[in-house]
């Protein structure tokens, strides 16, 4: 399987018809990664009131406050992981998506040592914008699999 890893937003596709083309040749799987920005402080306050609704008996709303950043997420990619979803049904290649928080090389480990069966990391142009060499120096010193950096296209008008 070829792990596509992107940053949550609007350029989060960028690249995908490359993986996608790339899994195809292969015959194997593609998998998504979206890693958004980590919410440190803002989870810690809707934690905190979490509490204070849970203390006060309300359950329902503690648990809707909980569970109100991974529903927004959801909300947020769910036209973009339906596209990427149809597009491999449509090519014959399996497709999973997957979900973290904070900094992208160690969101792209995690996701490694939870998924042995991935052979292949492509790194969406979303992530583009931190590669000078101590990032890739890093990424390649973290991340054990190949790891294939995909550029942005140039713009005609440019």
């Amino acid at each position: 399987m070829i792990l596509f890893a992107t940053k949550a937003g609007g350029g989060s596709m960028e690249g995908f018809p490359y993986a996608l083309e790339l899994a195809r040749s292969l015959r194997t799987g593609l998998g998504m990664l979206i890693i958004r920005a980590s919410r440190l402080s803002g989870a810690l306050e809707e934690a905190m009131m979490a509490a204070t609704f849970a203390e006060a008996g309300d359950i329902a709303t503690a648990r809707e406050i909980l569970q109100s950043e991974e529903l927004e997420i959801e909300a947020a990619h769910g036209v973009q992981l339906a596209s990427a979803k149809r597009q491999c049904r449509e090519t014959g290649i399996d497709f999973a998506a997957y979900a973290a928080a904070g900094d992208d090389v160690e969101a792209i480990r995690d996701t490694l040592k939870l998924r042995p069966g991935i052979e292949m990391v492509l790194l969406s142009p979303s992530l583009g914008a931190p590669r000078s060499g101590g990032y890739l120096k890093r990424i390649l010193s973290r991340i054990t699999k190949p790891v294939v950096a995909i550029s942005q296209q140039a713009r005609a008008n440019a």
